[in-house]
């Protein structure tokens, strides 16, 4: 009966066999005549027989195996002894003939009155910390030690602390301290964000007096670049420089140095938007390998 109440319930007692011994292969060593039982057969034998059980040790306590708290439930007495267990127990003054006697040892009543006094105190102790009533003059003193305008929140803070002031008072200015901080988080994120978009619109506006500029010197070029006899030797060069044309790029060296600072200032935009266009490969083709992940 005993080893069919475990085979029943399989997923209570297989996590408590031990040496890796297959569940099957445990039940029917179990099941044979002769086989000891151990602490889970007895656990099993007091749930299948609604049964509490007492073991019985020469020179040491009673040990026992309390399930139902029932006062009427038979309580199954066994000693442990010899190396052998278990074996069946009967009082000196209970003959031998039929079943045994009901065993009354004054302990057991005691244990029973013992465990059932311990429970209904957690029990009262427990309603008594959900029905905490909290003083009216205790949350005034919370709320202003902790400048927290909010009373319902104080109350409720004091009754988590069974009426501790003091414990009150620290956890909601600890409280208060974390929301303060979170909001200067944001903030902080906010200004960094803000400063990031000023950031970028000022390269922008970088790149766009660059382009202006090399436009306006291709356009010098191209009117340096017209036929001399268009361009009166006596007028103001078309550069901008307010000399005359004769005395400025009219004169072999001034033509050449505006086509060199063209083409220098071309190659040199030429060369920044192939670095920015660049940075991502050469990057990819400069990065270390750092070996792979398995999951």
């Amino acid at each position: 009966m005993v080893v069919q109440y475990i085979v029943k319930n399989r997923e209570m007692f297989e996590p408590f066999i031990e040496d890796d011994v297959p569940f099957e292969d445990y039940c029917k060593t179990m099941d044979d005549d002769g086989t000891w039982a151990g602490n889970m057969e007895l656990q099993a034998a007091s749930l299948v027989t609604r049964s509490n059980i007492c073991i019985h040790r020469s020179m040491s306590p009673r040990w026992y195996i309390r399930n139902f708290e029932d006062a009427r439930t038979r309580m199954i007495h066994l000693s442990y002894h010899d190396g052998e267990h278990y074996n069946s127990v009967r009082s000196k003054e209970d003959a031998c003939g039929g079943p045994a006697r009901p065993v009354v040892i004054e302990a057991d009543a005691k244990v029973s009155a013992a465990s059932k006094q311990a429970k209904a105190t957690e029990g009262k102790s427990k309603n008594r910390s959900d029905k905490c009533d909290v003083d009216a003059g205790a949350v005034k003193v919370v709320m202003l030690g902790s400048c927290c305008n909010n009373a319902e929140k104080a109350e409720q803070v004091l009754v988590q602390v069974n009426g501790d002031v003091d414990a009150a008072i620290e956890f909601l200015i600890a409280e208060q301290g974390m929301e303060s901080m979170i909001e200067n988080d944001s903030e902080t994120a906010s200004a960094a964000m803000e400063s990031t978009e000023q950031l970028r619109e000022a390269i922008e506006t970088i790149s766009e007096d660059e382009s202006g500029s090399c436009s306006s010197i291709e356009t010098v070029l191209a009117k340096c670049s017209l036929d001399d006899k268009k361009i009166p030797r006596n007028k103001s060069c078309p550069c901008g420089s307010k000399k005359k044309y004769k005395s400025c790029c009219g004169t072999a060296a001034g033509r050449s140095s505006v086509k060199l600072l063209v083409s220098q200032t071309m190659e040199s935009k030429k060369g920044r938007k192939n670095l920015r266009r660049g940075t991502s490969n050469e990057v990819e083709a400069n990065a270390p390998d750092v070996g792979a992940l398995c999951i």
